[in-house]
């Protein structure tokens, strides 16, 4: 068996094993101790410590000068990434569509003692103006309408309408020396992503690529021209 089918046949079995196991071990509130940090992931909430587009970001986000930056997590989850950024000295906010979330993000900066500003927004439309320095984004990749928030995690609509919005909204809080990065894996459709977004007059650049678990794993900055 060659290599390349190898790979394909193990990401086969992890897709009919490792997904239900994650789907079962999210039904109920979970905790998540990563990078001395303590993190409360309650039922509902995407969990950062089970797919590996989260910690890849946020080891990524943590080799950065971060120290006084205005930082901007869009689409936070249980804030993982946000309290790495907090803990290196960002002024952090952080946002997120799902209630439950948002309200996760809340106690958990309580928990860990580093005080993030947590706004319950879609996209941008419920985040005060202004210009963020950095922002980061673990987005929903796949082409399919959530039939719930949960879901909301995952899916960017059929017509990737989740893009066509970011792409549209996010230079309305950035200037040009501002870093704006986005994580992917190989399993999502980046080429349809990429297309849409010279229409915005964004590009990507690939700033990490690493292999985990047979899966290749990308952090993006993305390049937008004003």
């Amino acid at each position: 068996m060659n290599a390349k089918l190898f790979r394909s046949l193990v990401k086969r079995i992890l897709q009919f094993t490792y997904r239900p196991f994650a789907i079962w071990y999210t039904q109920k509130d979970r905790w998540f101790k990563r990078s001395g940090l303590q993190i409360r992931v309650p039922s509902g909430v995407f969990h950062p410590g089970l797919f590996f587009s989260s910690i890849l970001l946020a080891d990524f986000i943590s080799k950065q000068r971060l120290k006084g930056l205005n930082f901007l997590e869009l689409g936070c989850g249980s804030a993982y990434i946000s309290l790495v950024a907090a803990k290196h000295g960002a002024n952090v906010s952080a946002s997120d569509i799902n209630p439950r979330a948002v309200a996760a993000a809340t106690k958990n900066s309580k928990i860990n003692l580093l005080p993030i500003s947590v706004y319950e927004s879609d996209l941008f439309s419920n985040i005060p103006a202004q210009l963020f320095d950095m922002i980061v984004i673990n987005p929903p990749y796949y082409r399919r309408d959530p039939k719930n928030m949960a879901e909301r995690a995952w899916f960017a609509g059929e017509n990737l309408e989740y893009f066509k919005r970011l792409f549209k909204e996010i230079p309305t809080f950035v200037e040009p020396e501002s870093k704006v990065y986005m994580c992917a894996s190989e399993d999502v459709d980046l080429d349809s992503i990429q297309t849409l977004a010279p229409n915005y007059k964004i590009q990507f650049k690939l700033m990490l690529k690493k292999k985990i678990l047979f899966e290749e794993n990308y952090v993006y900055q993305l390049i937008i021209s004003f």
